[in-house]
């Protein structure tokens, strides 16, 4: 009898499984409300969905702020969402008035088909869709900053529309510096009759294929909450210093948005070589460039800076100066990939370095006093520049893969 019992319990365990419902956009909201809610804001913060394409799709954002401070709309990675900035969007509403967008196909945004074929296309699909988004909100110019893939999108439409970016601050930006000319695979995965030496082609097949993080999310089902839960704890919570509640509302915020339907997150493949090397380096699109551009990086970052460094020469070639803080490289201490949530206060200050000539002096003081509030944390974050390195000597599939949720 108690046999019996034993088996249906079993049985009972897997139908809950196959019961398995996938996160609702409604959901995903809520977890972004509760990140918010963390963030210690006092000012008021909407989340609204602005319509574009005759009202066929829509970009979603988080704003809030001064009233009369300058405009900064911030543009999240690959893979992320406006929820990411949880810990720094007291500190900017503090300064500015800011505009969190999530890009069309990403994050809470609508998710339409996506069929680009090439990278112009890729491009395209979000700088036009953007575009669209500021005449909506009837926003004239604006200070641009975008991180990682949100970076380099956010250059692309700088590059595309200079009239409307005041300032361009690319935060460890994906697609900057193109592959080494003298570029191999590590010696470890050179023979194709090595287990490392087949799973990095099958990762690279995989990567070539369109296969992303929210693919392999969506596709194991009932698994994909607890996969993601763990993955957000040891990531998040280890270096980034964040809380259990916030490690908790970040996760269900993170499943939403990879387990959403597919859509902008396909254009990886075509923008980016595997090992996340640009197929058209924006250090020689960007050099002609008339519109003040910043740099923010981790100390630990993976995301090589020299490509930077490398494009701010290209720029100093072609002109002058035109602000404080244009053609800066600010590097936040302790901190890798991620600098807004290592260490919220230390960025934050980076802003105000490569940026503040935009606000008044009051508007400094507030965004520093913002700042205060995070003292510098002693250990930097996981995942840094080293333990990347070390990984792709060892492990490159694996470091393939962390490239591909990192971006």
């Amino acid at each position: 009898m108690q046999e019996d019992m034993g088996r249906a319990t079993t049985f009972g365990t897997w139908l809950r499984k196959f019961k398995w419902i996938q996160s609702s956009r409604e959901q995903t909201l809520r977890a972004e409300s509760r990140l918010l809610a963390l963030s210690g804001c006092e000012l008021p913060l909407k989340q609204k969905d602005t319509f574009i394409h005759n009202g066929k799709d829509f970009l979603h954002s988080i704003e809030g702020g001064k009233a009369d401070g300058p405009p900064l709309v911030y543009l999240p990675g690959y893979g992320a969402g406006v929820g990411f900035f949880f810990r720094i969007i007291k500190g900017l509403c503090a300064g500015w008035h800011v505009y969190c967008v999530d890009l069309l196909g990403t994050g809470l945004s609508s998710r339409p088909k996506f069929s680009a074929k090439s990278t112009e296309e890729a491009e395209n699909f979000f700088i036009d869709s953007l575009e669209e988004w500021r005449k909506a909100r009837q926003l004239d110019t604006f200070i641009l900053v975008g991180h990682s893939m949100g970076g380099y999108l956010a250059g692309c439409y700088a590059r595309k529309h200079p009239d409307r970016v005041r300032h361009l601050v690319m935060v460890c930006p994906a697609g900057i510096g193109e592959k080494p000319k003298d570029w191999s695979p590590p010696d470890v995965v050179k023979s194709p009759w090595t287990m490392r030496g087949q799973l990095y082609r099958l990762a690279t097949r995989l990567w070539n294929s369109g296969v992303t993080p929210g693919v392999f999310v969506r596709g194991i089902g009932p698994w994909g909450p607890k996969m993601v839960s763990g993955y957000t704890s040891r990531r998040f919570s280890v270096g980034h210093h964040l809380s259990d509640d916030e490690i908790d509302a970040f996760s269900e915020y993170m499943y939403g948005i990879l387990s959403a339907k597919g859509s902008g997150e396909y254009a990886l493949r075509h923008i980016l070589e595997p090992f996340a090397y640009p197929r058209c380096p924006l250090e020689y699109r960007l050099d002609t460039i008339n519109v003040p551009i910043s740099f923010i990086y981790g100390k630990q970052d993976w995301m090589d800076p020299k490509a930077a460094q490398r494009l701010i020469q290209r720029i100093q070639n072609n002109r002058e100066k035109i602000l404080e803080g244009d053609m800066d490289l600010n590097t936040t201490e302790n901190a890798g990939h991620f600098p807004f949530l290592d260490q919220p206060g230390e960025f934050l200050r980076g802003m105000v370095s490569v940026c503040g000539s935009h606000l008044s002096e009051k508007g400094i003081q507030s965004v520093l006093e913002a700042a205060d509030e995070f003292p510098l944390e002693d250990s930097s974050a996981i995942d840094t520049k080293s333990e990347m390195q070390k990984e792709m000597k060892s492990n490159p599939a694996a470091a393939e893969a962390h490239i591909a949720t990192d971006l």
